[in-house]
């Protein structure tokens, strides 16, 4: 699986090279109301733009994912504590004592 990773990283890397090399022509990039415009080559205006996209998206879905790590953080502490107090059962059931559990609240 991480094999697939690096060949399907190694291939985007590869689109994007012959995807600059083949758009080096410059482009007049200007900001309407703004009186400059700032000429670049088109690969660094679509390449630019696929950035921004990510970055922003990355930040509109980090708080759930946050979220979703600290809920995953908790139910592994809850499980982990459940084990624990099933082996306590059953080594109390293995050594012939009687079990008793607390109540719950």
């Amino acid at each position: 699986m991480r094999l697939a990773g690096w060949l399907a990283a190694l291939l985007a890397i590869l689109a994007m090279v012959v995807f600059a090399i083949a758009n080096r022509g410059e482009v007049a990039v200007s900001l309407d109301p703004l009186p400059f415009a700032i000429l670049l080559p088109l690969y660094a205006v679509v390449m630019g733009a696929l950035f921004v996209g990510l970055l922003v998206g990355g930040l509109v879905t980090w708080p759930r994912v946050i979220r979703w790590r600290t809920l995953a953080r908790r139910r592994k502490r809850d499980v982990a504590a459940l084990e624990l107090q099933l082996e306590t059962h059953r080594e109390d059931r293995d050594a012939g004592r009687a079990i008793t559990t607390p109540p719950t609240p």
